[in-house]
């Protein structure tokens, strides 16, 4: 009778053969050239072949350190360097996006991890190492967007040499924003979309479909931080935007940024005109602003700013600018017989579900009206005091908006009617489709709002579309 094996066991019979029948074969080392071109024995060597990037940590010049080593074809000899190519690595030390381990995968997780990924990987800016050689075996070495700066330097070649990026990189940047009018209408209600303008030139048409909102430049000293010159959003914008332009539509008259018609450029408050604004965060918790504005021999201001971050997400600030009006604005001005003042305090909170934003603000000399008298308007200021709220309670992409603006005249002119006053709620609704993009709705309810003429205020709906795009253009 004939033993049958188990088939297992045939297998491992076979194959134990086969091992002892090959030749004897060495594992490659991977990070030695020689190995590997021992492996492509049938491809000739390129100087240009990479062979490994690899790197450890090591203590030779101080902690936390590590060396990053470049092996490529010893072509075209062994520390001769190819005068034709250059050889570079690029450095980017970020986390890994890690996908949160959830008993049950949710879309909601893995659309936070998509997310994670592409804010990494789209924005990526990794730091760079270049090295070319020229023909006297000299290399100049350029170390690129490195948080020490960027640094360039030439060595000679196969020599040890120790140098140190020191202090923080100082950037330029530049900076614009546009407005886009597409369509006409006597009737406005977002404040923040008001051009440009003067204070006492108040332009009741716009016909160009674009104005400038912002246009600056400026030199980020990184620790010692950022200066810009140009038309940017004032100090006093740094408190206000607890509220202001959080609405989609409403709001802003209760925090004195967007006054008498214009984008707040004249005043120094909303998108300040010929500003120099100085910017720093201290221990990381700590917001400071100071403001120069320059307008002409009569007409500057200042103004500073500071902001406390007392709880994560729980922030409070305050504000104060002085601005100068020049005669020929007070001769066109009636009842503005002092220079303007604005303050304002207020408090954000920014948590993963809510958002709550509250600012009190006062002005005196700081807002004008016009008001019909006979056959010609005539331009009147007055001091007021505001408040704002601003709350947004979130469940995934559905938003519900709420809040309410006011604002009381504390100072009035004859020609102003005795109830003028600014006072409506808002509640809405919003749904982000995509990141940038929400379908919202908006209302506002009034309260007990009369203009300055008389005339009562109304309720008012709004349904609409909305997406924010931007552009960012780097130089290297």
């Amino acid at each position: 009778m004939r033993r049958r094996f188990p088939p297992r066991r045939v297998i491992l019979l076979f194959l134990g053969a086969f091992l002892f029948a090959m030749p004897r074969l060495f594992a490659a080392d991977h990070n030695d050239p020689n190995a590997i071109n021992s492996i492509f024995f049938q491809t000739q060597a390129n100087p240009a072949d990479l062979y490994d990037l690899y790197g450890f940590p090591t203590d030779a010049v101080g902690p936390e350190n590590v060396v990053i080593a470049l092996t490529f074809a010893s072509l075209p000899d062994t520390g001769v360097f190819d005068t034709d190519l250059l050889y570079r690595i690029l450095i980017a030390p970020n986390p890994r996006p890690a996908r949160q381990l959830e008993e049950k995968a949710t879309l909601d997780s893995y659309l936070s991890y998509f997310e994670a990924v592409r804010r990494k990987y789209f924005n990526l800016n990794p730091a760079e190492v270049r090295v070319t050689v020229d023909e006297s075996h000299h290399a100049r070495i350029q170390f690129l967007r490195f948080p020490g700066g960027s640094y360039s330097k030439v060595i000679e070649t196969n020599k040890a040499e120790f140098f140190e990026l020191g202090g923080h990189a100082i950037k330029m940047f530049v900076g614009v924003e546009w407005g886009v009018n597409l369509v006409q209408s006597s009737t406005q209600f977002n404040l923040s979309a008001a051009g440009p303008g003067d204070f006492g030139q108040v332009t009741t048409t716009n016909t160009s479909p674009f104005n400038a909102r912002l246009g600056f430049a400026g030199i980020d000293f990184g620790p010692a931080g950022r200066v810009a010159i140009g038309k940017e959003n004032s100090v006093h914008y740094d408190v206000t935007s607890y509220t202001t332009d959080r609405f989609n539509v409403f709001g802003g008259q209760g925090t004195s940024t967007y006054v008498a018609g214009t984008d707040g450029g004249a005043s120094g408050t909303g998108r300040a005109d010929r500003v120099v604004n100085y910017r720093n965060k201290i221990f990381n918790i700590i917001d400071i602003g100071f403001q120069g504005q320059f307008r002409g021999a009569d007409a500057n201001g200042v103004g500073a700013s500071g902001q406390v971050t007392i709880l994560p997400g729980v922030k409070v600030g305050a504000a104060f600018t002085h601005t100068n009006w020049p005669q020929s604005t007070r001769n066109a001005v009636r009842g503005l017989g002092e220079n303007a003042d604005y303050a304002a305090v207020g408090t954000h909170i920014n948590w993963d579900f809510l958002e709550v934003g509250f600012v009190y603000s006062h002005q005196t000399s700081g807002d004008m009206v016009q008001v019909p008298v006979g056959t010609v308007n005539r331009n009147v200021a007055f001091d007021a005091n505001g408040e704002e709220l601003y709350v947004r309670a979130g469940l995934g992409p559905i938003g519900i908006i709420g809040g309410f603006t006011n604002q009381s005249p504390d100072r009035r002119d004859p020609l102003l009617n005795p109830n003028f006053k600014t006072s409506y709620i808002i509640l809405g609704g919003e749904w982000l489709v995509v990141q940038r993009a929400k379908v919202y709705t908006e209302s506002k309810i009034d309260l007990d709002t009369v203009s300055a003429t008389g005339v009562a205020g109304g309720s008012v709906f709004t349904i609409g579309f909305r997406y924010d795009f931007s552009w960012q253009i780097s130089h290297k």
